[in-house]
């Protein structure tokens, strides 16, 4: 049987984000770099469930909804692994919202892995 197909392997996970999303859930992932100007990090997103950010770089991200954000008052993505997570059950519509980046020393590279319903 296929992988997502009712009795198949998943089969519960692919029942459960039917009936509870109205669809199946898939993840979309890139990189962006965060420029020293407000950068657009998520678009708004209705069908965004969730989204997990994580800063490999050496420099630390300051993240906001509002632009431009503050690197002196935005939610900090800490450097070397800083990560950062939003889920629907947990957060609530500001998950589908978008939100804005900035580095104030350099352009660091940070992952960006959404979950939509597809």
């Amino acid at each position: 049987m296929a992988a997502n197909a009712p009795g198949g392997t998943g089969a519960f996970a692919h029942e459960y984000s039917q009936r509870r999303f109205g669809g199946s859930v898939r993840p979309v992932t890139r990189t962006i770099t965060v420029q020293q100007s407000s950068t657009k990090i998520l678009d708004n997103d209705p069908r965004r469930i969730g989204w997990s950010l994580i800063n490999r770089s050496g420099f630390d991200v300051s993240l906001d909804y509002v632009q431009p954000p503050s690197p002196s008052t935005a939610i900090l993505l800490a450097a070397n692994g800083g990560t950062l997570t939003s889920v629907v059950d947990e957060d609530g519509e500001t998950t589908a919202w978008e939100l804005f980046g900035v580095c104030s020393a350099s352009t660091p590279q940070i992952f960006v892995m959404e979950f939509i319903v597809a």
